[in-house]
């Protein structure tokens, strides 16, 4: 985990370069952006959280345009990271909770996670009625992907557990979508 956090590290000093860099508006995908989520995720899970070059990468991802489904929901998973209680997983390993808590999340923050949120759930497959089935795409489109529908599902639970306001309908139509 140290190895992998010093490397970690490196790459996030340049956020706006090599894997991570900002992607032209008129790009297909914003991944550079997941990229950079995800290696936030795993810093903050190995102890990052409050490094400077953590906390820049953070400012970083909060500006940048995302909104392809695997960027979005790697985004709400690491800024819900920053605010997930330290004890939290032990504490629900060993049965003290029966559940996550919900987060006490900043007022701009929670801004960013709602937008991240609402542009997560347009990301859907359009041959069917979202409001039975609910099936994440890359994009909006005539498609779906079970693996891509995953990272969906993991964001927006992040986004709840930050206090975003999931409807029930939508749970509900993605286990329509899982039993089926």
């Amino acid at each position: 985990i140290e190895r992998g956090c010093t490397k970690l590290r490196e790459w996030i000093a340049k956020p706006r370069e090599g894997a991570f860099g900002v992607q032209p508006d008129d790009a297909p995908d914003s991944y550079s952006s997941g990229r950079l989520a995800l290696a936030l995720l795993a810093l903050v899970k190995g102890g990052a959280k409050d490094e400077p070059a953590t906390v820049a990468a953070y400012a970083e991802l909060r500006q940048r345009r995302i909104f392809d489904t695997y960027s979005l929901a790697n985004a709400i998973m690491a800024l819900e990271a920053l605010y997930t209680p330290g004890n939290e997983v032990a504490d629900l390993r060993n049965g003290v909770l029966d559940r996550p808590r919900k987060r006490e999340v900043a007022a701009a923050d929670l801004a960013v996670l709602q937008r991240w949120a609402t542009a997560l759930q347009q990301n859907i497959d359009t041959r069917v009625d979202a409001q039975y089935l609910l099936r994440f795409n890359y994009t909006r489109g005539d498609r779906f992907d079970n693996s891509v529908n995953q990272y969906g599902l993991l964001g927006l639970r992040s986004a709840h557990l930050c206090g975003v306001d999931i409807k029930s309908t939508v749970w509900e139509a993605a286990a329509n979508h899982l039993l089926a």
